[in-house]
C-alpha cells in the first residue's frame, strides 16, 4: 500500500494537488515507517546468513578438529573472536550500517560461544553446560547495547533460558540460577527501549512471544521443592503476565500479544490440571509449605489485582482470567480445609473460564475466543471420563450435545457478523 501510494505522488505534484515538499514529507514518512516496522529484507536476511555462517564456521572446524596439533587449534579457535572483533570495531568506528552492525555482531557472538568452548576442550578445563551457558551470556549481553542489535537481544534471552534449564532442572546445582535474574535484568532496559521508539518493530513482537514465554520455563527453577503451592504461584505468575498483555502499550492483534496469549492458554491449562482430584490428595501437615512461598503468593496476588486495576481504569473490561488472581488463592485455601473443595472449585473455574470467553465471543464477534471457550468446556468434560463413573450412554450423549454447540455457536456467531457488517455499510 505503501508504494502504490509513494508511486502516485509525482502525478499527485504534477496536478497541483500537493506541493513538491509534501510529496517529500509523505515519501520520507513511509520510508521511515517501514524501517521502524522491521521489514527490511536485508536486515533479517543478513542476519539470518550471519546465524548460518557462524554455525557453519562451527561445523567445519568440528569436523576435521581432530587432525590439527595444539597450537594450531588454538589458533583455530581465536581466529574467528579477533577476526569478528575487528569486523564489530570497524562497524562502529566507521558508522556503517546497522546491517552491516548485525551481521559482525552476530558472528561475534557465535565466535565468543566457540573459542570459549574449544579453548576449554583443549586444555581439558573442567566446567559444565551451566558455566559454559553464563560466560556465553555475559560476554554476549553487552553486545546488544554497543551495536544496538535485535537479533543479539533475542539471542542473548535465548541463551539466558537454556542456562536456567541447565542449572536448574538439569543439573540441579545448589541454590536457584539467580544470575539468570541479572541477564533479564540487563536486557530489559533495551527491550523497555523497543516498546518506547518502535512498539511495531519485529523484534519487539517477538521479545513480546519470548519474555513471557522464557519467565514462565525459568519460574520452576525458583520454587524447587513447592508441594501443592506449586500451582497456585504458577497460577498467579500467569495472571501477571496476562494483566501484562492488557496495558495500553500492548493493545494490538492477538497473535502479537504473547503476555495476553500465554496468561490465558497458561491459567487454563492450570486451571484443567487442578481439576483432578488426583493433584490435591497429599496431607498438607506432612509437607507444609514454608512462609517465604506463602509471601511470595501475596505479592504476586497483589501485583495481579494492581495490574489488573490498570488496565480496567484504561478502558479494558476485566474477564475470568483477570479475577484468576483471586481464583487461585481460594482454591488452594479451600485446598486446607479439604481436598475435595480444591476440587470443585477449581471444576468451577475452568467452567467460569469456558463459559466466559463464549460470552465474550459472542459479545466481540470473535470466533476464537468463541472456540477457545467451546474447547475449554470440551476438555473439562472430557477430563472428568477419567474420575468419575459415567454410562457410555451419557457420554455419547455429551458429546453429541458439544458438537452441536460448536455449530450452534459459530453458525450464529456467523450469522451475527454478517448483519453487522451489512448495518454498517448500509450507514455509510
Amino acid at each position: 500500500m505503501a508504494s502504490s501510494i509513494i508511486k502516485q505522488l509525482p502525478e499527485l505534484v504534477k496536478e497541483k494537488v500537493i506541493t513538491p515538499d509534501t510529496a517529500k514529507d509523505i515519501e520520507h514518512y513511509y520510508v521511515t515507517k517501514q524501517r521502524d516496522n522491521g521489514t527490511n529484507p536485508l536486515a533479517i536476511f543478513g542476519s539470518i546468513g550471519g546465524i548460518l555462517t557462524g554455525l557453519g564456521i562451527i561445523l567445519l572446524f568440528a569436523h576435521n578438529w581432530d587432525n590439527f596439533s595444539r597450537p594450531v587449534k588454538t589458533g583455530i579457535a581465536l581466529l574467528p573472536l579477533i577476526l569478528f572483533q575487528i569486523s564489530t570495531g570497524y562497524a562502529l568506528v566507521k558508522k556503517k550500517s546497522q546491517v552491516f552492525k548485525e551481521i559482525s555482531g552476530i558472528l561475534l557472538c557465535f565466535s565468543v560461544g566457540a573459542s570459549i568452548a574449544l579453548v576449554a576442550q583443549i586444555y581439558n578445563i573442567p566446567g559444565d553446560i551451566g558455566s559454559y551457558l553464563f560466560t556465553w551470556t555475559l560476554l554476549c549481553i553487552p553486545l546488544v547495547y554497543l551495536l544496538q542489535s535485535n537479533t543479539i537481544a533475542v539471542l542473548s534471552l535465548i541463551l539466558s533460558t537454556y542456562y536456567v534449564t541447565q542449572t536448574g532442572y538439569v543439573t540441579f546445582q545448589s541454590g536457584s540460577p539467580w544470575f539468570y535474574v541479572m541477564f533479564i535484568a540487563a536486557l530489559l532496559p533495551y527491550y523497555l527501549n523497543l516498546l518506547k521508539v518502535k512498539p511495531n518493530h519485529n523484534a519487539t513482537n517477538v521479545f513480546n512471544w519470548l519474555l513471557p514465554l522464557s519467565l514462565i520455563i525459568a519460574f520452576g527453577a525458583f520454587i524447587d521443592g513447592v508441594q501443592q503451592l506449586t500451582i497456585i504461584l504458577y497460577g498467579l505468575l500467569l495472571c501477571i503476565i496476562y494483566n501484562i498483555g492488557m496495558l495500553p502499550i500492548f493493545r494490538r492483534r492477538w497473535f502479537l500479544n504473547g503476555y495476553s496469549q500465554l496468561g490465558a492458554l497458561g491459567i487454563t491449562t492450570l486451571l484443567i490440571i487442578s481439576s483432578f482430584r488426583l493433584v490435591w490428595q497429599f496431607d498438607i501437615a506432612q509437607s507444609p509449605e514454608e512462609t517465604v512461598y506463602y509471601i511470595l503468593a501475596l505479592a504476586l496476588s497483589s501485583i495481579s489485582v494492581g495490574l489488573s486495576y490498570i488496565a480496567h481504569k484504561n478502558g479494558e473490561k476485566l474477564t475470568v482470567f483477570n479475577l484468576a488472581a483471586l481464583i487461585f488463592p481460594l482454591i488452594y485455601f479451600g485446598y486446607l480445609v479439604d481436598y475435595n473443595i480444591a476440587f470443585w472449585l477449581s471444576n468451577l473455574a475452568v467452567l467460569a473460564v469456558g463459559v466466559g470467553c463464549i460470552q465474550r465471543g459472542i459479545n466481540t464477534i470473535d470466533f476464537k475466543i468463541l472456540n477457545f471457550g467451546l474447547v475449554t468446556i470440551t476438555v473439562l468434560i472430557l477430563c472428568r471420563f477419567f474420575d468419575t463413573q459415567i454410562s457410555f450412554a451419557v457420554r455419547g450423549l455429551l458429546f453429541l450435545a458439544l458438537g452441536v454447540s460448536f455449530f450452534i455457536g459459530n453458525y450464529f456467531l456467523a450469522k451475527k457478523k454478517k448483519e453487522t457488517l451489512n448495518i454498517t455499510n448500509h450507514e455509510n
